[in-house]
């Protein structure tokens, strides 16, 4: 009776935390691996970020701006397409 109490306490101590382990490690991810940049995307890139530049902006005033998804898509993808 107290080896069969000791294995159970074993089995609960081990298992449950490698069970958890296990049923932690997802199958597909979580985000997807963004497509190939092309060159347009590129040139596309390089004018947002001459136009939002901060260095050309005056320092004495507060500039807001919007851009689309998209856009930000696109200057992201054109500043880590060297990042690997």
């Amino acid at each position: 009776m107290g080896r069969l109490f000791t294995l159970s306490l074993l089995a609960l101590v081990v298992g449950l935390p490698a069970l958890g382990v296990v049923m932690s490690i997802q199958k597909d991810a979580l985000v997807s691996k963004p497509g190939e940049i092309k060159f347009a995307d590129f040139e596309r890139a390089q004018e947002l970020a001459e136009r939002y530049d901060p260095r050309q902006m005056s320092p004495e005033t507060i500039t807001m701006f919007q851009t689309t998804s998209d856009e930000l898509d696109t200057l992201l993808k054109g500043v880590f397409s060297g990042v690997k």
